[in-house]
C-alpha cells in the first residue's frame, strides 16, 4: 500500500427509498458521478434500467426512456463513453437471443435507446461478435475493447475484440 493512502474500507449503503430489486449476473458502469445498471437475473430475466447519484446515494429508475429497449440480459457488460451507455451481450438461453449481437447504445441526455444493429446493412453484421455472456468490456480512449466470455454451444471463448465508437466493430 502506498504511503498517504488510507486503510481499505467496506460499508454498505443505505437504501431508504426506491431501488432495484435484488439480483445477479447485471451489469454495471460508471459514467460522470451515476452508476448504471441492467437486467440480471432474479427468478427470471430482468430488463429493468437504474441509475445511482453516488453523491446523493439515491436511486432512479431509467424505465420510461424512449425508444425499444433491450430485452432481458443476464450477464451483459455496461461501457460508458462521451454521453452514452454501451450495452453489450448479455445472452439469455433461447434461439433467439443467442443469435443477435446485441449491442445497444443509451443517449443519456436524450434517455433514448438505439439497437446498433438497426443502422447498419446485413453485409456489415457479418463481421461483428457473436452474443455472449460473462465477458468483461472495458474503455481506453475511443475504443470499446471485449474479451472472451461464455458464447452459445461453443462455450469459453478467447474472441478480442474491439468497438471503435466512431467506427464500428473490430477484431
Amino acid at each position: 500500500m502506498q504511503k498517504g493512502i488510507g486503510q481499505p474500507v467496506w460499508r454498505q449503503l443505505s437504501q431508504s427509498k426506491a431501488a432495484p430489486l435484488e439480483r445477479y449476473k447485471h451489469g454495471c458502469c460508471i459514467y460522470e458521478g451515476y452508476m448504471y445498471l441492467y437486467g440480471g437475473r432474479r427468478q427470471t430475466g430482468m430488463r429493468d434500467f437504474w441509475r445511482y447519484n453516488i453523491a446523493q446515494n439515491d436511486w432512479e429508475d431509467l424505465d420510461r426512456a424512449a425508444g425499444t429497449a433491450p430485452e432481458e440480459l443476464e450477464e451483459p457488460s455496461l461501457v460508458a463513453h462521451e454521453g452514452m451507455i454501451y450495452v453489450f451481450g448479455g445472452m439469455m438461453d433461447s434461439a433467439y437471443t443467442q443469435g443477435k449481437t446485441p449491442l445497444w447504445i443509451y443517449d443519456i441526455d436524450g434517455e433514448r435507446w438505439t439497437w446498433w444493429h438497426q443502422t447498419f446493412s446485413s453485409e456489415v453484421m457479418k463481421h461483428v461478435p457473436k452474443n455472449r455472456k460473462g465477458h468483461t468490456a472495458v474503455v481506453f480512449e475511443a475504443q470499446m475493447y471485449v474479451y472472451g466470455g461464455y458464447v452459445d454451444i461453443k462455450g469459453p471463448s478467447q474472441e478480442f475484440w474491439s468497438f471503435s465508437f466512431g467506427l464500428g466493430l473490430t477484431s
